[in-house]
Order: C-alpha cells, then sequence, then structure tokens
C-alpha cells in the first residue's frame, strides 16, 4: 500500500527513458507502443527528480511520520545496560535484572 500520491503521468517531472513519451489532446501516450502511457509500471517511466519509489508512489508527496527531535532519536538509539543477578542476591533485591 503506497504512503503517498502514486506517481502521475501529469506530473511536471515524470519522464520516459526511450523518449517515447508525449501528450496528446490530455492524454499520455507512448510511441514505442502506439498505446496510452501506463505511467508508473512502465520500465521505462522515472522521475527528474528521482523521488519515484519502487511502488509507484511518489516521495514528494510523503511526509515525515517522525516529530521528534535529533536528541531524542539519539537517546532513543543508546542501549541500555543490564545486569543479571543470580542466586542469593536476586533472593535479597527481588529483581533479576538491575537497571
Amino acid at each position: 500500500m503506497p504512503k503517498g500520491r502514486l506517481c502521475d503521468t501529469r506530473c511536471e517531472f515524470f519522464r520516459c527513458r526511450q523518449k517515447a513519451f508525449k501528450q496528446r489532446s490530455g492524454i499520455a501516450w507512448c510511441t514505442i507502443s502506439g498505446d496510452p502511457c501506463i505511467g508508473y509500471k512502465c520500465n521505462y517511466a522515472f522521475c527528474e527528480k528521482r523521488k519515484m519509489l519502487n511502488d509507484g508512489s511518489c516521495g514528494l508527496t510523503i511526509k515525515s511520520g517522525s516529530s521528534l527531535s535529533l536528541e531524542e532519536i539519539e537517546k532513543e538509539a543508546i542501549p541500555k545496560p543490564s545486569i543479571r543477578v543470580k542466586g542469593k542476591l536476586s533472593r535479597r533485591i527481588r529483581f533479576e535484572d538491575i537497571v
């Protein structure tokens, strides 16, 4: 399931590697096959801004899901050390993991 809009032939950055893309009376045509252009499904389709993703969605329309600051992301990335305690000491403090 794409997260943003699908890449469209009406986009100003949509291009064809074979230079076979033409607009005729509002419809996108492929001059190689003589059929209407299939857009992002075509093997020769690409984005001039290099934002077309593998599933065909446009990377320009996807919003960032992260609203965390850089410091918060770094804090989450640091693993917390854990000490395992066994035997008599674990019975005294009643914890198996001390953080």
